[in-house]
């Protein structure tokens, strides 16, 4: 099995049986994958904040690293790769409040909420997602059947509510 590592800010798509996706250590950002897993194609796209408003000149620079910008791109990109639209499906992990557990900032809510709304605009139904908390998680995709594996550490910090686990649906 072929193993490609996705990096913060970064994204990869394969159309090979033998292929498994991964990225590891997601705080506050968001891992989006994306799969059709009857045609052994998919995606994984690892990203940092929600809107690329912020610094439109790091948008182009690294439209990765925004939902705004890197999502409708791996959208793109799987889509080259000829899925069946409808059996396109995505997984999510990520968001936590890892360096911010009073939730000033709210960026691991950020990043959910926006990765929800591109998702939906886009009409990829979001098969499972783990998601909020204060634990770090790292996924990856096996496109030989289209199944996600998840690896989660919980934070030294105070309780927080459990999030949803992969394997669940939304809001589950």
């Amino acid at each position: 099995m072929s193993t490609l590592v996705v990096d913060i800010a970064d994204c990869r798509v394969a159309s090979s049986p033998s292929s498994e996706i991964v990225t590891y250590a997601l705080g506050s950002c968001i891992a989006v994958m994306l799969v059709d897993p009857a045609a052994h194609v998919g995606g994984l796209l690892h990203f940092m904040l929600p809107d690329s408003s912020i610094d439109s000149r790091k948008a182009s620079d690294s439209p990765f690293m925004f939902a705004d910008t890197g999502i409708p791109l791996l959208l793109r990109m799987v889509s080259r790769l000829n899925p069946d639209p409808k059996r396109l499906v995505a997984y999510l992990a990520g968001g936590s409040n890892m360096m911010d557990p009073d939730n000033f900032f709210s960026i691991g809510n950020r990043n959910i909420a926006a990765a929800h709304v591109l998702l939906r605009k886009a009409e990829v139904p979001i098969r499972s997602e783990s998601v909020g908390g204060i634990v770090t998680r790292s996924v990856g995709l096996r496109l030989e059947n289209g199944s996600v594996w998840l690896k989660q550490q919980r934070s030294s910090g105070p309780p927080a509510a459990q999030p949803a686990g992969v394997g669940r649906g939304p809001g589950a």
